[in-house]
Order: structure tokens, then sequence, then C-alpha cells
């Protein structure tokens, strides 16, 4: 199946022997659609500025309070996450020494920011525009990485018999089919990029807390997953590359595991659980859960014990190890903080370089308050719905 573009089954589809597993074919094109050269090379240009403007917003607490403010009190998911980020990095409530070592923690963004072509009525080209910014979970590296592959070996080997249906792929989306004789499907550097980038955060934890990995066992990657997660091809695919390329072990544990096995050393912040022959230390924690109020069944009350996925998220985040992503990152990619970012001058409040901010800037679609920091340019934009359509 990891050679595959396969998903697992999930209930109800498998097989019905206990104990085993089926999949099925991911849902995928199963032919490559034309895209403009240069919107391509634009998105790609975009993911530094972008990966930098989350950073700099996670670590603006005022803004991230201020902006959620209204949302905290109608959703229970977004008021929990912000409520902990106030008490690990921001000290209230439970004072400074609650949070310290996440607050000296690494921070690794692993992003996807997702886009449409929209057509340009001015020019009648196209230009992309973000639908949204993936800050947490961010998946398919793996199975994307293959359908890249899959359209790359079908446009070389099967070029003239699919010529008619490419041209006419180009011609639908571009207005014409060019002679660039430099076409083709680029290879996606996800599955390199990716898993060293987690072993860069993994080294840095090591270099910086002496004794780790000094014994018999590796600290470990911790890679938190949904209990009957069905996208396990795509993670194992990212887990298999730690090995084969880094020699980095990956255990997986769902939130509710985590509070369950995973204790914290209140004196160094080291997150540590039983592995199968000694003590595992944490170095990383990669989010593929915690993304939704889902996956946290067992409900919000912390206090009385029996929010246990909270408890395990909180747990994870006063850690020493690297998150990836921490809760500011999670924060940053909200709708509420997208919102926020199309009104003039906030994508300016934290990229300095003009051309960064001018070139996120034009990548917005344009989204729009209906909530109570509602302003005009929101209403008039409710206004041109309701009567232009």
């Amino acid at each position: 199946a990891a050679n595959g573009l396969q998903v697992e089954s999930g209930s109800g589809g498998g097989s019905s022997v206990p104990g085993t597993r089926s999949y099925v074919t991911a849902p995928i094109s199963l032919l490559p659609q034309a895209y403009p050269r240069d919107q391509f090379e634009r998105a790609t240009s975009l993911a530094g500025p972008f990966n930098l403007l989350v950073d700099r917003i996670s670590r603006d607490g005022p803004f991230l309070k201020e902006t959620h403010e209204d949302v905290r009190g109608v959703d229970e998911y977004t008021g929990k996450l912000l409520e902990m980020y106030e008490e690990v990095y921001l000290g209230e409530r439970r004072g400074d020494e609650w949070g310290r070592f996440a607050r000296s923690a690494d921070r690794l963004g692993i992003q996807r920011s997702d886009y449409m072509l929209h057509e340009d009525s001015a020019t009648g080209g196209h230009v992309i525009k973000q639908v949204e910014l993936n800050t947490i979970a961010s998946s398919f590296a793996g199975l994307a990485s293959g359908v890249a592959r899959l359209h790359s070996f079908e446009t070389e080997r099967l070029g003239d018999e699919l010529r008619s249906f490419l041209e006419g792929n180009e011609r639908a989306v571009t207005g014409k089919v060019s002679d660039d004789g430099d076409k083709g499907v680029p290879a996606s550097p996800a599955m390199t990029a990716l898993p060293a980038a987690i072993s860069v955060a993994y080294d840095r934890y090591v270099e910086r807390h002496a004794g780790a990995g000094a014994g018999s066992s590796k600290p470990v990657v911790v890679f938190v997953v949904q209990p009957g997660e069905t996208n396990t091809v795509d993670q194992r695919l990212l887990e298999f590359a730690l090995h084969d390329r880094h020699g980095i072990p990956v255990v997986r544990m769902s939130l509710a595991e985590v509070q369950e096995r995973v204790t914290m050393d209140e004196s160094t912040g080291r997150l540590s659980f039983d592995g199968e022959a000694s003590r595992r230390e944490i170095a990383v924690v990669y989010y593929r859960a915690g993304y939704a109020p889902t996956d946290y069944p067992s409900g919000y009350d912390t206090a009385g014990g029996t929010g246990v996925e909270w408890l395990g998220r909180e747990k994870l985040e006063r850690g020493a190890c690297a998150k990836c992503p921490c809760l500011g990152y999670h924060l940053a990619g909200t709708k509420k903080v997208q919102q926020e970012l199309a009104r003039p001058g906030v994508v300016e409040r934290f990229i300095d370089d003009g051309d960064d901010a001018a070139a996120i800037r034009t990548a917005f679609a344009g989204l729009y308050s209906l909530g109570a920091d509602a302003n005009e340019d929101d209403a008039g934009a409710v206004r041109d719905v309701l009567l232009r359509g």
C-alpha cells in the first residue's frame, strides 16, 4: 500500500477478517490538468513570505487574543485553544513557570497554502487566490508526490496518445496552446523537504538537551494521529522517509494515548514514555490530529480530569520538545486570522518588506466579517452580494 496511491477503506468497507485492513485507491485525477507556469512559480515564491507571516503572528499574543475575542464566546474549541495559548505562552492564570519550557522550545512549521485559479475580468488571464493556509496536520505530501510521478510517467510515455486531451485542457484553461517546449509535470520535493525539516528539529533537540540520545534508545518523533485514521499511507510514507534517510524512529499515538502514556519531568520539561524495551524521550511532536473539535471526544473539563485529549495536548505543548505546530502556529491558521489579514495594513504589521507584503496581499481572495467586528467594507461586500448576486 505504501507504494500506491491508497487510503484505508475505513469502517464498513474493510475486510471482515479481524486484525486485517483493506485499502482503496485515493481519489485522484488520472490525468494532469494545465496550470499557468507563471502562477505556479508565484505560488512557490510566496511560500517563504507566508511562512514568515505565520511565525510572526504566532508570537504576537495581543493580536491573537484580540482577533479571536468574539469567537471564543461562541466556539468552545477555538476558545480552548486560545485559553491554552494564554496559559502556556503568555503566562496568564497559571504563571510564567507553567509554560517556561514551551517558550524556549523550537517551533517547526509545515504549512500548505491552498490556491484556486481566478479569472481576471480585466485581463482575461488567471491569477492564484488563496483559499486557506493550513498550519496544522497539512497532509498529502506523500500521496501528492506519487500523483506527480504518475502524471509525469503518463505524459512522458503516452504523449502522443494524450496530446489531444492535454492540448484541449490547456486551451480551456489558458485560451491557447503554447509552443513552449519545456512543458511537463514538475517533480514534487515534498517528500525530501519535509523529512529534512523534521530531521533538523530533531537534531536541534538532541544538541540542546544534554544526554538526549546518549543511551541505547534514541529519542523519537511522535506522530499524533486520530483513532481509526484512514490516511495512514500518506503518514507512513513520511515515517519511512524519516527512518530511511535520517535514521529517526517514529511512534504513533492518539491524544488520549499521550495523556495515558507520556510523562513530563517538571524540572527539565522533557517528555518520555515507556517503550517496548526502555524509556523513550520525545524530541519532536508532529500533529496529524488535534485540528478539529471531533478530535477531543472526552470533552473540555480538564479541571475535572475528564477532557483527556485536551490534557494530552496541554502536556505536549508544555514540554521542551519541538512542536509541529505549536499552538501559536495553529491559531495563526484560523479563518478569523485570515479574515483579519485581509483588512488594510494588517499584513504590513508583520511583514516589513513592502514587496513581500504586496505579494501576499494580492493572493488574498477576500474574507469579510458578519460578526460584531464587521466594518463598512464588510457591510459593503454583503450589499454587493445581495444586490448584484
